[in-house]
């Protein structure tokens, strides 16, 4: 049972029941922790929770590239990972730079991206790089 929690260098600490030292919750290691949409808090502003993101569609000029399949976290910066509707995984770092707007209730991520950015998407299907053919 959570007992407590608090934030510590932009992440979660959370504290259980019976378990006052680090070796006491090793066996929790790799669980996902949930928390019913009726007690989450609402983020900071410009920042979103992964599964707000996931199926989002990602919009460019009007045009639907694909859909934000999962959110990458290597370092402090985000990547959307963007499934194509042939099935061409591409991504886009979560930065003002590509993502002019992210509108979670209408699950659209709006953006403005480098030429060829989408070319270089593998595809899902054969693991191979997208191929891109002109005329």
């Amino acid at each position: 049972m959570l007992e407590h929690h608090w934030f510590h260098r932009q992440r979660v600490i959370l504290k259980f029941k019976g378990r006052n030292r680090p070796h006491e919750v090793e066996d929790l290691i790799g669980y996902e922790v949930q928390v019913p949409l009726s007690e989450r808090v609402d983020p900071p502003k410009d920042t979103f929770f992964d599964s707000d993101l996931i199926d989002c569609q990602v919009i460019e000029d009007g045009k639907v590239l694909g859909t934000v399949t999962s959110v990458l976290k290597v370092s402090k910066t985000a990547t959307l990972v963007v499934l194509t509707a042939d099935e061409t995984e591409f991504m886009i770092p979560l930065v003002k730079q590509f993502v002019r707007e992210v509108d979670i209730d209408s699950k659209a991520v709006h953006v403005q991206l480098p030429s060829g950015m989408v070319d270089l998407g593998v595809s899902r299907r054969l693991g191979d790089r997208k191929k891109h053919h002109e005329g």
